[in-house]
This record gives C-alpha cells, sequence and structure tokens, in this order.
C-alpha cells in the first residue's frame, strides 16, 4: 500500500505478487499477479493487474498510458477532452 502517489518519472517501476493500493500514478509502471487500485487517478502510466483494475474514487480517472487486467478495468472516466492519446 502507498499512502500517498506514485510518481515514476517515466522510470518508476512497481512489481508484486499481491493487490497494489495507491493514491494516484503518474509517469509510472506498475505490474502485479493481483489487482491495481487507484483511489484517484492514473496519468500516462502503464498498468498490467493479473485481476482487475479499480479506480473509481474521487477523480476515478485514466488519461493516456496502458492499462491490461485479467479480468476487468472500472473507472468513473478513461481519456481526456484535451486529446491525450
Amino acid at each position: 500500500m502507498i499512502h500517498k502517489g506514485f510518481v515514476g518519472k517515466e522510470k518508476g517501476f512497481i512489481k508484486a505478487k499481491n493487490d497494489v493500493k495507491v493514491k494516484f500514478v503518474e509517469n509510472g509502471t506498475i505490474k502485479t499477479e493481483g489487482s491495481i487500485i487507484v483511489s484517484d487517478a492514473v496519468m500516462h502510466s502503464n498498468l498490467a493487474a493479473g485481476e482487475k483494475i479499480v479506480v473509481e474514487k474521487n477523480k476515478g480517472l485514466i488519461v493516456g498510458g496502458k492499462c491490461r487486467a485479467g479480468y476487468e478495468i472500472r473507472s468513473n472516466k478513461v481519456g481526456s477532452n484535451f486529446a491525450t492519446k
């Protein structure tokens, strides 16, 4: 569990066997066999979860980057009105 956010600066990497819980992810990579639970936002990051990715509290935003999950990806909002790929 990461109580604050994870700013990877395009080089930061987290690898875990169990669930990863974090406030936000920015320009980082997270890979886990479990689930990734983000309470605020995922920005320009690469997430890979064996089970699910959940981004539903607060902003619940996924923008930029890649998200892959074995079973489910849940988010309040995906993408941006500002043309982020």
